[in-house]
Order: structure tokens, then sequence, then C-alpha cells
């Protein structure tokens, strides 16, 4: 890859080196680049033309549009030089839909054609940073394409720095992570296609590096393999980070390893009463009261209207989900799942309201307005005093 840059830069540039000047990049010759981008969401390119700014090195400097302020000016591009296998952090001072940069590590006798692929990328929580992680080979020549998108000055000493993190060397993470996790909610596993791994996001992992940095990924998804498949319980898993791999200790299971049943106390959360539309009024996440019986042969009643959330003896929370569903011909039922797992589906009656029906609702209805009341009471009282010390 090396040599076809090189190739393709002395061609791309041998106009340059013929009219006799020091510096095959000096930027006062005025010269470009194309850089060819393909639309993220069709296969068309566009081309967009690059002046050369100079060269960068690892460490801190600053990066300036040559041009002076017109639009084209603030597209230009750095070479950098890798003197070393490994990986190297780029760090920009840019707005994120104002300035960034790019990365390529090849060039065609027309330009820029292809793009680096990115190691990392930092989660966009601060706007005015950029830090990208590239895996670089020795000898390895690169172009750094940067943009600005508003051609009102151009731009002028950004801050960019390169600082060299050399090979992972380590992992850091919570094994803990991996015990009594349950599927389809801690992780995933698609038996359907025959995957060879199962897959858990949002893992907090830091990577430490030969020159002693560290990188915190708070967000990593891991995918774990195995051999043949995952069995409830015990199982060995690998998975690999930054050319690391690691064995780890998993304990698998389904829901119902914790959850043996779920089931209404109420029957009278089956009825469903025709509104002024002609069709059942209900609430899409309704307060019902639910018998919950565990492996072990205990149970608990959960009241859905406090919450959807359950917490097992794992120490994790899953999330108990109740709706009512229209599945057509004017049939309806209602659908209990835990952790992303149907537990019941209990056809619903569909029929009007009638004066019973309302007697029975009454003393429920009295005692929400006695709590809504005593409450509006402590609010107002709390809004009061409440500043009082």
């Amino acid at each position: 890859m090396k040599k076809i840059f090189k190739i393709a830069l002395s061609v791309a540039l041998a106009a340059v080196f013929m009219l006799g000047c020091t510096s095959a990049f000096a930027a006062d010759l005025g010269e470009t680049i194309k850089w060819t981008f393909k639309d993220s969401v069709s296969p068309i390119e566009y081309d967009v033309e690059y002046s050369y700014g100079g060269e960068v090195e690892v460490g801190e400097t600053t990066v300036s549009s040559p041009g002076g302020g017109d639009y084209h000016s603030d597209h230009f591009y750095y070479v950098f030089n890798a003197e070393n296998e490994g990986y190297y952090m780029l760090s920009f001072s840019g707005e994120y839909g104002n300035r960034y940069f790019e990365v390529a590590d090849e060039i065609t006798e027309t330009g820029v054609k292809y793009e680096k692929e990115r190691v990392y990328a930092r989660p966009m929580d601060d706007e005015f940073l950029i830090e990208e992680l590239y895996w670089f080979e020795a000898g390895e020549t690169v172009v750094i394409g940067f943009t600005s998108h508003y051609n009102v000055v151009s731009m002028k000493d950004a801050y960019f720095e390169i600082e060299y993190y050399g090979e992972a060397v380590s992992l850091e993470y919570d094994k803990n992570t991996f015990k009594d996790i349950i599927s389809y909610a801690d992780y995933y596993y698609f038996e359907e296609t025959k995957d060879e791994f199962i897959t858990i996001d949002e893992v907090p992992v830091t990577v430490n590096f030969s020159q002693g940095q560290s990188l915190f990924l708070p967000y990593e998804r891991l995918n774990l393999y195995y051999t043949g498949t995952p069995v409830e319980g015990a199982n060995k898993l690998k998975f690999e980070l930054f050319g690391i791999e690691e064995t780890v200790d998993a304990t698998l299971y389904s829901i119902h390893h914790y959850i043996k049943d779920v089931e209404i106390t109420d029957e009278k959360d089956l009825t469903l009463f025709i509104g002024d539309t002609g069709k059942p009024s209900y609430s899409t996440v309704p307060a019902i009261e639910l018998r919950i019986t565990y492996a072990d042969g205990s149970t608990e009643l959960f009241n859905t209207g406090n919450g959807s959330h359950i917490t097992l003896s794992n120490g994790r929370e899953y999330v108990v989900y109740v709706r009512y569903m229209d599945k057509g011909d004017g049939n309806y039922t209602l659908h209990i799942s835990v952790a992303n797992v149907p537990y019941q589906e209990y056809p619903c009656t569909v029929r009007e309201k009638t004066f019973a029906d309302t007697l029975a609702e009454l003393p429920e209805f009295i005692s929400q307005l006695i709590s809504d009341f005593f409450d509006k009471i402590l609010n107002a009282f709390l809004s009061i005093f409440g500043g009082l010390r």
C-alpha cells in the first residue's frame, strides 16, 4: 500500500517537480489533489478539490487553510509519514457539522480515492474535540484532509495532534458482566441464523497500550464466540478486541430460569369497554396486578402501575411489559412479557359498559380522587415551605 501511494503521488505531482520547486509540497505553488467521495445513501461518487497545506508529525501542531478564505481553500490536506507500526490517536479541535477531517492511505493518478477505516471514534459528547484512532503500518504514508463547511473565513491555526499509542497490550473490564445473564435482555443469540457467537451490548472496556496510554470505551459491543451451541449454565466464551483475545466464564440463562410463570390476579382486566369511536378504549400500558411465580415456587404480587421493572436474584433489572393488542376482526388480547420473552396472552371480552360496571369502578375512582387531592396539598405545602431552613 505504501508503494502504491508513493508511485501514485509521484505521478500526481510530476508537473510540480518539473517546475523546479525545492519542495514537492510547497503550498505557494497551489498544488491540489482531487478527493473522491461516495454518497452514503447511493452509489453516486463526487469529487472535492483539496489544497496542499503541509506535513505533520507526531505531536501537537496547528493546521491552516492555505487559500485565504474562499470556499475551496477550506478543503485542504496534510501528509503524515508513520515511523512505527501501531495505533495512532488523531485529535482535532473542530465542531461537528462544521469542521472535520478524513484520512486516506491510497491515491490514484487523479487523486485520493479510498478513505482509511478508523478503529475508534470518540462519542460525540464534546462538539469541540474530534478524536479518532487508526492503525498505521511502519513507513506508511497517509493523507489527512481537513474541511470547514463555512466560507466566511478560512480555517486558521486549528489545533491538531497525532499521538503514538503503539500496540494494545491489555483489556480491563468487569468479569461479572458475563455472570448470570439472560438471553434477549442481557445478551442476544439468533439461533435461526446459526451464529457462532452471542452478543452483549454496552460493555465498558478500558484498552491499555504499550506507550502508556489508556482508552476507555463505555459502550462496546462484544461478540463472544463458542464451540457448539451455548448451554444453560456455565460456558467458556472468547472475544477479540484490538487484537487481544480474551476467554471469559459466562453463565447463560433464559428468563425461565428465574421466573416460572406470570398471571393476572383480576379477571376484570380482561374486559374492554367500547368507547365513542366504536372500538375499545384502553391504555397501552395498563395498571394491572400480576402474580409472578419464581422457579423455586415462591410468588410475588407485582403492580404495573408502580413501575415496569423487576429486580431478579442476579441483581439486574428487567422490563415487565403489559399491553392490550388488537388482533384484528374485533379480537383483542392482553399480552404479558418479561425480559422480551412472552409469558401470557389472554383473550379479552369486548362489550358496552353497563351501569353495574360504573358502580363497580366507583370505589377505585373515589380512592384515586382522594389520593390526588392529598398529593396536591403536599405539593403546595412543599412549594411554600420547602425552601425554608
